[in-house]
């Protein structure tokens, strides 16, 4: 499997690429989650109807055909768990960043551990990025202990970075680079 036709993680885990017929499992899983997900996601707000995620997956597609973003639907055990993604892709630097999120009942079982390496993976070898960040809301412990697992560096904080339910939120930065992760995953 590859970038274009998906991530093979392990028996219960597949990254697919995003399309237009997910658009109802997204929404609905948003739905089922929109309390736990609104609490450090700004768009959760703005994603009400089954249109917005349809017009949110239109955009994605669009950027993916400029090579600037790629998007992927977590499937565990063969239901739609969540997103993950590489985002602000610098192809020139060769650096990138991940963002992601799981439905509220996907949590816990490591699925976005296991998904992060999986991207990874592909991130550094079918790519050949050099770099790859993740940024997390400092209160946000489940999501900053994905980098942490996956032997990051944290960098630093981004002071008040990201507005998020009426006021701005500290981002933690996190880094890998490509000798790090083949020396330690190789």
């Amino acid at each position: 499997m590859n970038y274009y036709t998906g991530i093979y993680v392990d028996t219960e885990i597949m990254l697919k690429p995003i399309e237009e017929a997910n658009a109802h499992g997204i929404f609905e899983l948003v739905e089922q989650s929109r309390q736990h997900l609104s609490r450090w996601l700004p768009w959760v707000e703005y994603n009400t109807h089954l249109n917005h995620t349809r017009q949110f997956i239109r955009g994605v597609l669009a950027k993916k055909n400029w090579g600037e973003q790629a998007v992927y639907v977590i499937w565990y055990a063969n239901t739609i768990a969540g997103i993950i993604d590489l985002h602000s892709i610098d192809a020139n630097s060769r650096k990138t960043n991940i963002g992601y999120w799981l439905g509220h009942r996907f949590t816990g079982l490591g699925i976005m551990t296991r998904a992060c390496k999986g991207l990874l993976d592909t991130a550094f070898g079918f790519f050949d990025f050099n770099r790859v960040v993740i940024k997390c809301a400092t209160e946000n412990h489940q999501s900053c202990a994905i980098p942490q697992k996956l032997h990051f560096t944290l960098e630093g904080i981004e002071r008040q970075s990201e507005w998020l339910n009426g006021c701005f939120v500290d981002l933690k930065v996190y880094s890998i680079l490509q000798a790090e992760w083949k020396e330690r995953y190789g």
